[in-house]
């Protein structure tokens, strides 16, 4: 087993040792290996360490943990990537606080440069989640990698629209695999290592603590390029992941919302201060001009739209009535003039088409762009 491998993993263990303390470490000895077998007394004089750490870091030194630690991680089917591996994602390489192990299911691969993170509320509106899934799948579809945090709501939203539109998403966890979070989210995290990635820096056995949440953001945002912020209260996690894209000079988008719903006004505060408003997709796409060029030769906003299905006129007729708060079948049936099964085969043939959705109450909304 590869020596460097053993001591980063014993590194990590510690759970505290940040990037920094790690070069200073390497600076120092030359590798964590020669790091580990130093004096206890030594360790405790670097930054970022001290004497508890340094305690549990001599407890470590022989190795023995980070070896059943990596031997556990491969018997349920996991890689182990390091900061000195060549496979460690591109884009974490320019975030100086970057972790120093990843625990990998699935693969992070070289389009995964492409990546970007859309987060917010759990306990997202049916805008939210409706424009969740618009955003990511558009995005998928050009061949963006859609990375967030796997929890209910907006997170979910958009890992489910990336795979449905064929493209990669990668989950970051805040936890160790060992204790997954959340665990009815088990299912979907299958799916996407099988069409992308779900990755932690946590030790395999690491509960899913609150403290945990802010680190696993900062690795939301440095695998992408940027990230929007769908709907988020103003104490929400996501302006978290939004603060540490900026700092780490990535760009921050936000959707708008109704200024009356909780859930929109920490989104429209990152508006406030400074974030780009994303009205469409095409709206991110704008702010990466070399990647604008890459789809197909074509213009953001065009490929969009050839992304969305043609429709009928009746159809169209019966999506015009509809807008993103959903709307009783009785009312739909009075304002569009036409007999009741004519609205309720064509509401069928628009959910198809996934551009209307149902609700719970006979209740219908419009999702997506503009069909053609």
């Amino acid at each position: 087993m590869d020596n460097s491998l053993i001591a980063l993993v014993a590194l990590n263990l510690a759970e505290s040792v940040t990037y920094d303390a790690y070069q200073a470490l390497i600076e120092a000895y030359g590798s964590v290996r020669k790091a580990l077998a130093a004096p206890e007394r030594d360790l405790a004089q670097f930054p970022g360490i001290g004497k508890k750490t340094a305690k549990k870091l001599h407890s470590l030194s022989n190795g023995d943990q980070a070896v059943e630690e990596i031997e556990q991680a491969r018997d349920i089917g996991l890689q182990i990537i390091t900061c000195e591996d060549q496979r460690y994602p591109h884009n974490l390489r320019f975030v100086a606080d970057r972790p120093i192990v990843l625990y990998v299911k699935g693969e992070v691969t070289q389009a995964d440069a492409q990546a970007f993170s859309i987060v917010g509320s759990r306990r997202c509106s049916i805008y939210g989640s409706d424009q969740s899934r618009r955003f990511a799948g558009e995005l998928a579809a050009m061949g963006f990698t859609i990375v967030s945090g796997l929890a209910h709501g907006i997170d979910k939203a958009a890992h489910k629209a990336a795979l449905d539109a064929g493209g990669r998403t990668i989950a970051v966890l805040g936890s160790g695999f060992c204790q997954f979070y959340p665990r009815d989210h088990q299912r979907l995290a299958e799916n996407i290592a099988a069409q992308g990635a779900v990755v932690s820096e946590f030790a395999l056995d690491t509960a899913p603590n609150a403290w945990n949440f802010p680190r696993r953001n900062r690795i939301i945002s440095g695998l992408s390029l940027g990230t929007l912020v769908v709907e988020a209260t103003r104490k929400s996690g996501a302006l978290i992941t939004a603060g540490l894209a900026a700092k780490q000079g990535k760009e921050v988008f936000a959707l708008p919302g109704r200024v009356t719903d909780r859930q929109s006004w920490g989104a429209l505060g990152l508006l406030q201060d400074g974030a780009k408003l994303a009205y469409c997709p095409a709206d991110i796409i704008g702010e990466f001009p070399q990647l604008a060029k890459a789809v197909d030769g074509e213009r953001p906003e065009d490929f969009a739209k050839a992304s969305l299905p043609e429709l009928t006129q009746p159809e169209k007729a019966v999506w015009a009535l509809l807008g993103a708060d959903p709307k009783h079948v009785d009312e739909i049936i009075e304002q569009s003039g036409m007999a009741p099964s004519q609205v309720l085969s064509t509401l069928l043939v628009l959910e198809v088409k996934h551009v209307v959705r149902q609700h719970p109450g006979k209740l219908f909304n419009r999702v997506g762009g503009q069909p053609r």
